[in-house]
């Protein structure tokens, strides 16, 4: 944060650069912050989301997005059974406001509390 014009961008700009340079092997993950934005929950994260699975490259549609993303989980981690990459796809398509038909955690929401 702070006044237009003292830099902010060349600062990330030239830190990514350096890390780039000096750690190659880390990925960087950024994301902007935008007035209009303030209030959406979780707009950060859904952009860091996005930036990290590589999702701004497929098409806007809730489907073909769900799609690349559940592929993408499964190389991440391959060992998970299919329960839990059913509620890792539901966890980040809630952060990214996608709508997942048999979303386990919509389950979770109708419990009584105890």
């Amino acid at each position: 944060m702070g006044d237009a014009g003292i830099g902010k961008t060349r600062l990330r700009r030239e830190f990514v650069a350096w890390v780039n340079t000096t750690c190659p092997d880390v990925h960087v993950l950024s994301a902007r912050c935008y007035t209009h934005t303030h209030s959406t929950p979780y707009h950060v994260v859904a952009e860091l989301v996005r930036t990290l699975f590589h999702l701004d490259s497929v098409e806007r549609d809730d489907r073909a997005t769900l799609a690349a993303l559940q592929r993408q989980l499964a190389v991440l981690d391959p060992a998970a059974d299919a329960l839990e990459q059913r509620y890792r796809l539901g966890s980040l398509a809630a952060v990214l406001g996608l709508r997942l038909p048999d979303n386990p955690l919509d389950a979770l929401g109708t419990r009584a509390a105890a």
